[in-house]
């Protein structure tokens, strides 16, 4: 098992814009998982904004070299539609993670 499944048939995980890995049987190495869990389309100014809430946390017995990523309880993710996205190979999104002010986010 791998941390991410491709929907589709072809399950080579190589094609995939971000990292996946095995699935791992200690507690301290499962991912952390959020599920969509709402969107919205801002027809003003072409912006999508996505929201993903955190399912379970099963790691509270764990200890972390850097901040524990516990106290992230959301995910939001805004994003301006391309159309011409399927013109250009490799046809993979790009992100930046940025600061926010907003509690568990």
């Amino acid at each position: 098992a791998r941390t991410f499944y491709n929907w589709g048939k072809n399950k080579d995980p190589r094609l995939f814009s971000f990292s996946t890995r095995p699935w791992s049987k200690h507690p301290c190495e499962e991912p952390y998982v959020y599920f969509f869990n709402n969107v919205v389309m801002n027809t003003a100014n072409n912006v999508s904004w996505s929201e993903y809430t955190l399912h379970r946390n099963n790691h509270t017995e764990c200890s972390w070299k850097v901040e524990t990523p516990e106290k992230i309880s959301r995910v939001e993710v805004y994003k301006i539609p391309n159309p011409h996205k399927w013109d250009k190979a490799p046809r993979r999104d790009c992100c930046r993670v940025l600061p926010t002010e907003k509690e568990g986010t």
